[in-house]
């Protein structure tokens, strides 16, 4: 193991050509998104079969095969936050350090990959929720333009929402 990540020198030194590197992550990521969605959708109290999550993104069940396939990796940002809006859970996008990608990437079992849905009372609640009031004094919400047009400004940075 060198450099304190899980690969051979050899495989370091690979990483160190852009296309491999490249290639390697767009593979990793379109794994982890295909993994991510099944995991949720199989979680223990949803069950769904594609047809039933299809139906909750307003998509056909074919969709949501290609979705879970890591081979397809043509999914649109407006497609990742339908499916997430259809488990009721947030979208984050991120470039993180090689260090975090590695951590995050890891980890793709089941337990890491599955999430609740979003519980108002369960968020409301400080004895139960890990925000504290830290965290939430950043939300900042605007009234929305349109219902498709919800904004709210974390620190200093503008961050787009979908009503679901």
């Amino acid at each position: 193991m060198a450099h304190g990540f899980p690969w051979s020198k050899e495989f370091i030194t690979m990483l160190g050509e852009k296309e491999f590197r490249d290639e390697f992550v767009a593979d990793k990521v379109k794994s982890r998104i295909a993994l991510m969605i099944r995991a949720l959708r199989d979680q223990e109290g949803r069950g769904w079969t594609q047809t039933e999550l299809g139906k909750k993104m307003g998509k056909p069940p074919n969709v949501v095969s290609r979705l879970e396939d890591p081979d397809y990796g043509k999914m649109s940002l407006q497609t990742l936050l339908e499916v997430a809006a259809a488990f009721g859970l947030p979208l984050l996008v991120d470039i993180p350090s090689w260090d975090d990608w590695v951590r995050k990437m890891g980890n793709l079992t089941e337990s890491s990959l599955q999430h609740q849905s979003f519980d108002l009372t369960a968020f409301t609640e400080p004895a139960t929720n890990s925000m504290t009031s830290t965290h939430i004094k950043y939300l900042d919400y605007h009234q929305p333009r349109s219902p498709n047009n919800a904004k709210a400004s974390i620190g200093s940075t503008s961050v787009a929402h979908v009503n679901a």
